[in-house]
């Protein structure tokens, strides 16, 4: 695929998810809904942020690194947009539980970082 083809596809998935967002937010009541409710809620979220954080990074790497593969672009923007994903749910996860301290967001960044790292060391083929 070419680049204009993942925007589209990103795009339209980033659309889809910020849509069901949008709906669950304003018509389903967290309180009445139960666990059902926040978990639609949570995943409708991660696909619409993480649709737009990837959509945003591959435009950006493309901008800045115009004569790279397209498809190492687009999977590195969409590695990276889902971690920056994870980052927001697991602070608002926290959050909602009264547990957000700024020791536990460097904790979660920690582990973020050491899954980017991973997979760094992997590309790059270092063997320890």
């Amino acid at each position: 695929m070419n680049l204009k083809q993942y925007i589209t596809f990103f795009a339209i998935g980033t659309a889809i998810g910020w849509s069901a967002w949008i709906l669950v937010v304003l018509s389903i009541d967290p309180s009445a809904a139960g666990a059902l409710g926040i978990l639609m809620f949570y995943i409708s979220l991660t696909i619409g942020l993480s649709g737009l954080l990837t959509t945003i990074s591959t435009l950006i790497r493309f901008a800045r690194y115009p004569d790279r593969d397209t498809e190492e672009v687009v999977l590195t923007s969409l590695r990276q947009g889902f971690l920056l994903t994870i980052l927001v749910i697991c602070a608002l996860i926290l959050l909602s539980f009264e547990l957000l301290f700024w020791w536990s967001v460097l904790i979660i960044v920690f582990i973020i970082a050491l899954v980017e790292l991973a997979f760094i060391v992997k590309k790059k083929g270092v063997q320890g």
